[in-house]
This record gives C-alpha cells, sequence and structure tokens, in this order.
C-alpha cells in the first residue's frame, strides 16, 4: 500500500504537467500547433481582428464609391496597417517588459 504512493504522486506530476502543456497551446485549424504565452495569443487575436475590419472598411469604400478605386483602397491600406503595426509593435515591447518582471 505504502509503495503506491510515490507511483500516484508520479502520476499527478506527470498529469499536471500534461495540464500545463494543454493549457499553453493554441489549436488551429487543420490540427496545427503553436505554443505562445497569453499575452502574445490575446495580441495574434487582435491583429487578426483588426485585420477583418480592414477588409470590411474596404467592402464599405467599395459599395459607397460603387466602383473598386485600388488607389484609394492602397493608401488607405497602407495607412492603417503602418498605425496598426506600429501599435502592436509597442504594445509587444510593453506586454514583453511587464510580463518579464512578473516572471
Amino acid at each position: 500500500m505504502m509503495s503506491d504512493i510515490p507511483e500516484k504522486h508520479a502520476d499527478l506530476e506527470h498529469l499536471k504537467e500534461k495540464l500545463l502543456d494543454d493549457s499553453a497551446m493554441i489549436e488551429l485549424h487543420l490540427d496545427l500547433k503553436f505554443r505562445m504565452k497569453p499575452w502574445k495569443k490575446a495580441l495574434v487575436f487582435s491583429f487578426m481582428f483588426y485585420l477583418i475590419m480592414l477588409f470590411i472598411l474596404i467592402v464599405m469604400i467599395t459599395f459607397v464609391k460603387k466602383d473598386f478605386d485600388s488607389g484609394l483602397v492602397s493608401k488607405i491600406s497602407a495607412a492603417y496597417l503602418t498605425a496598426l503595426i506600429l501599435s502592436f509593435r509597442y504594445m509587444y515591447r510593453s506586454f514583453k517588459k511587464k510580463f518579464a518582471l512578473l516572471t
């Protein structure tokens, strides 16, 4: 009976490690798995959301003008993506510093 205790403890440690590993995984379509910290996941999903907003903005402009103006769309996309990349670069650096201090 006593010899069972270390074996159960090892099983619990293995289960704990597996749960921690699984919580750090993102499963995307096609069963791709990427290890990411939670704050990086938030930035990635937020960036994807803002890209969807850019697409919706382009669609709205196209419907309002009733024609696809590639010059206008290019200018808007360039300005939007530049602002987005600069802001996410700033957020990445500040979150990285903040979470490095916590660990």
